[in-house]
């Protein structure tokens, strides 16, 4: 793979859009959360299920309370981190060769950015009635990732739902697109 994706999602557009009835709308939560740390190829593909391993909890117990609350599972059967270590993880090896580095790495970088803190110093806040400009949730984002990086910014049905920063292998920001 050629760099990571880093992404985080509101979790309220989350659940009403991508998982509805299949969501657990966790009350309260007006963080970003994270979503996952995807390796991607500059082709815009991605390496996907890259060997057997399966996810084990007891692998990252330390982390399980950040895990908890930077990174929830919103879904109402379960298995967020399970898919998306085995889907994305398992392809991240040559840089983060165990469970815990590749939920340590995901972790560290949401400390690093602290998004929600970005937005909400810009005046954005999770909001079913209040519309932001793209421009300034854009610039609220490079506000953490630098003027030079663009993140990527993914709606439904004109709310925000994701933001994706790119990472080179050294967990420099670096422009989705090559």
């Amino acid at each position: 793979f050629d760099f990571f994706m880093f992404t985080t999602t509101w979790a309220g557009t989350f659940c009403d859009h991508e998982f509805g009835r299949h969501c657990k709308h966790v009350m309260g939560l007006r963080n970003l959360t994270i979503h996952g740390l995807w390796p991607n190829y500059d082709s815009g593909k991605y390496p996907q299920f890259c060997d057997k391993r399966k996810f084990d909890p007891d692998k990252v117990s330390d982390l399980q309370d950040r895990l908890n609350a930077e990174w929830p599972d919103l879904l109402s059967k379960g298995g967020l981190w399970s898919h998306e270590f085995e889907k994305h993880g398992t392809c991240s090896a040559s840089v983060l060769p165990t469970e815990h580095d590749y939920f340590g790495a995901a972790l560290s970088l949401n400390e690093r950015l602290d998004l929600t803190s970005a937005l909400f110093r810009a005046g954005i806040q999770p909001s079913s009635t209040q519309a932001y400009p793209t421009k300034d949730i854009v610039k609220a984002v490079k506000s953490v990732i630098g003027d030079d990086v663009d993140p990527e910014l993914n709606c439904a049905d004109g709310n925000l739902q994701e933001i994706r920063v790119c990472f080179t292998k050294t967990f420099q920001a670096r422009n989705c697109d090559s």
